[in-house]
């Protein structure tokens, strides 16, 4: 691929002053919706003249849509304040195809305008920062509305490609709680390998969401899971990994990459049910209630006599543990718990992961038992502290 087929050259109305161009670009970027500008102010001076300023923005970058675009002007490699300049250049990371150059033409419209509404120098009165302190309101209160009810609901899409997230889904809305609002979309199965126009199989209409949650069982369907999170509006996402094969580290970290460019939050937990709170609202109500296991068990003498279900695997498997444990000696529970879990059955891979030395089934399964083994504890440390007088001779 040559250089030109992934740059693109925009040429402005007026000699117009580097730090004009910044600010303009990051008001372009958060009125679109589909970009951010991110770089670098350092200040320098000249030792020969303290009194002189100079304020360059090194390694300027615009994350268009998830592609991220190196920004020049004319041909400095950073955009002095004081150099008027003609014209910026994005260098994209990969060329565009037709309909992205075009859609990339009508960002740069806006861009214009907001060249156009920046105040020349000495002009304190700037649209541009009323405009970024109202975006910072806006931010504000949604953190505000993180807090979940009746009155305000917490809307969930789940991109469901297989029957493992079919029946994940149908365990979430059936045990969740009732301020919860599950939309699901149906990948096709047979998305290619490399999908070059993610437009070309994205659903119409879809729900607007807080959290997307991904269930993909293919490295092809996680291709579309970034377009998904932009288009529901979502401020987070859960993309569990109960099999590596469906969700690569690499693919992985890129997806964590483009959201990150954007300020949303992404979890993937390894496999789902170890998924636990990590201070994002978002996300943290969904572990309120499905992730990691976390048990409320009772017993009498020696047996167990009720097992309650604080926080379940979205699969259902600790109901079904839940059940069963009923009745059996405490000291043995754990281990049951164990066996039961694979009863289930589970639906994490078996395949040994190298990093790990195990397998996902096995880390899933360990969950289970941990979960329980803290539970009897107390009952573990008056069982150590109790001498039985029979066996003294």
């Amino acid at each position: 691929m040559t250089e030109e087929k992934r740059t693109l050259h925009h040429n402005l109305t007026e000699a117009v002053q580097g730090d004009r161009v910044v600010k303009s670009l990051q008001l372009a970027a958060v009125l679109s919706g589909e970009a951010e500008f991110v770089c670098t102010p350092i200040t320098s001076h000249n030792a020969s003249n303290p009194g002189a300023a100079l304020k360059v923005y090194r390694k300027p970058t615009l994350v268009w849509r998830g592609i991220s675009t190196k920004v020049t002007a004319i041909e400095h490699r950073d955009i002095p304040a004081i150099a008027p300049c003609e014209r910026v250049t994005f260098q994209f990371e990969r060329e565009l195809s037709p309909e992205e150059t075009a859609r990339f033409r009508t960002f740069l419209g806006g861009f214009d305008t907001a060249l156009r509404e920046q105040p020349r120098a000495g002009d304190r009165s700037s649209g541009v920062r009323k405009t970024l302190e109202q975006d910072v309101q806006t931010v504000k209160v949604e953190e505000e509305e993180a807090k979940f009810s009746d009155d305000r609901k917490y809307r969930i899409l789940a991109l469901v490609h297989g029957e493992f997230g079919k029946r994940k889904v149908k365990n979430i809305r059936e045990r969740g709680p009732a301020h919860w609002i599950v939309d699901v979309i149906e990948l096709p199965t047979d998305l290619p390998s490399v999908i070059d126009d993610p437009t070309e199989f994205l659903q119409k209409d879809v729900p607007k969401a807080d959290l997307l949650l991904a269930l993909q069982e293919s490295s092809n369907a996680a291709q579309l899971i970034v377009d998904y999170v932009k288009i529901s509006g979502a401020k987070a996402l859960l993309a569990p990994v109960d099999n590596s094969e469906w969700l690569p580290e690499g693919q992985r970290n890129q997806i964590q990459r483009q959201l990150k460019a954007v300020g949303v939050e992404s979890s993937f937990p390894r496999p789902f049910c170890v998924f636990d709170e990590c201070g994002n609202p978002y996300l943290d109500e969904f572990a309120k209630y499905f992730g990691r296991p976390v048990f409320r068990v009772q017993w009498e003498r020696d047996n167990v006599t009720d097992v309650r279900v604080v926080r379940g695997s979205p699969c259902g498997c600790s109901l079904f543990v839940a059940e069963k444990l009923k009745g059996s000696r405490v000291d043995e529970a754990p281990e049951a718990a164990g066996l039961l879990h694979h009863h289930y059955p589970c639906l994490a891979s078996m395949v040994r992961e190298p990093d790990l030395d195990d397998t996902l089934m096995h880390k899933s399964g360990f969950a289970t038992k941990d979960a329980v083994d803290k539970e009897i504890e107390e009952y573990k440390k008056k069982r150590a502290s109790y001498l039985d007088p029979s066996g003294i001779k």
